[in-house]
This record gives C-alpha cells, sequence and structure tokens, in this order.
C-alpha cells in the first residue's frame, strides 16, 4: 500500500510539473502575441520578426500539450477501493501462500521479486562476515549480517583466538603427556 501511495504521489509530482511547463508555455505564446499586436504596421521587419516568434511559441504549446496529453493516457489511474483491499487481504494470506503445499519455489521467486527492490552485500574484506542491506517494496530496508564460507582458516574473524586455543590445547596435551611419562 505505500508502494502505491509513493507511486501515486510521484505521477501527482509528475502531471504539476507538466502543467507547470504547459502553463509557461502558453503564458510565452501569448506574451508573444501581445508582443506582436503591439508593433506598428510600418515596423514590417519588427513584425515579421514578432510572428515569427509568435508561431514558435504556438507550436512549443501544442508540442507540450499533446505531450501532456500522451503522458495522461499513459499513466495508469490509481488503485480503486475493491483492489486496495484486494492487496490488504493478500498481504493478510502472504505466511499462508508461502508455506501452501501447491506454493513451487518458482513462485516464491516471483514473491520475493515483487517484495524486495534490491540487495546490496557488503563483504568485509577478505573475511567471513557479510553485510547484507535488503531495500523493501515500499521505502523500508533491513541490514542483516551473514556469515559465508571462506577458503582459509586465516580469514575467520576470531583466526587470532583460534590459534591461542589451539596452543593452549597443545600445552596441555604437552603437560598431561609429561606427567605420564
Amino acid at each position: 500500500m505505500a508502494a502505491a501511495e509513493d507511486l501515486q504521489q510521484e505521477r501527482a509530482r509528475l502531471h504539476q510539473v507538466r502543467q507547470q511547463e504547459l502553463e509557461r508555455a502558453r503564458y510565452e505564446a501569448e506574451r508573444a502575441r501581445r508582443q506582436y499586436d503591439a508593433v506598428e504596421p510600418e515596423n514590417r521587419l519588427v513584425a515579421r520578426e514578432l510572428e515569427r516568434r509568435w508561431e514558435e511559441a504556438l507550436k512549443e504549446q501544442r508540442r507540450l500539450e499533446e505531450e501532456y496529453a500522451r503522458f495522461c493516457r499513459s499513466q495508469p489511474a490509481g488503485l480503486s477501493a475493491l483492489e486496495r483491499a484486494q492487496i490488504q487481504a493478500l498481504a493478510q494470506d502472504l505466511p499462508a501462500l508461502w508455506q501452501a503445499a501447491g506454493t513451487t519455489a518458482a513462485d516464491r521467486q516471483r514473491i520475493v521479486r515483487l517484495l524486495v527492490e534490491e540487495v546490496v552485500v557488503a563483504v568485509q574484506g577478505d573475511r567471513e562476515r557479510v553485510d547484507v542491506t535488503i531495500r523493501w517494496a515500499g521505502g523500508d530496508s533491513s541490514r542483516h549480517e551473514v556469515v559465508r564460507p571462506v577458503r582459509r582458516h586465516e580469514q575467520l574473524a576470531d583466526y587470532g583466538r583460534l590459534l591461542s586455543r589451539i596452543d593452549e590445547l597443545r600445552k596441555s596435551a604437552g603437560a598431561q603427556r609429561g606427567q605420564r611419562e
């Protein structure tokens, strides 16, 4: 629902920008017409230049009007009350849908693609720790730290502690052997 609201706000902002462009073009065309009307007929060169500017302003106005009309036709309508209710019902049923026996791995993958906008993975050097940031549809994000497999023990974050423990165990095993002998 938040994503739908964000889209609606973005569409409204785009409509406002386009309408302002159209309003400026209309103002420029009207200004060019007034300038043309104000010129003395004896000043033919000036009149021709002002007429040319007026025609250009009218062409730009028509172009923007056509572009705005195409934009309006291409924009989908907002969600109806029924569609909103259906989305809310589906959101409530999402865990059941995920767990359903008939839900395939491909279905789950489609669900995740609808819910997740972006996943950013940042490996901490060559260590086993990985920072994962998930940007969800609707604008929320969550951060996680996961452990990945590494090729060498030296890559482990607690490698120094591991070596210390091995040394301790070796010393205690050596001491026990010495006591037995």
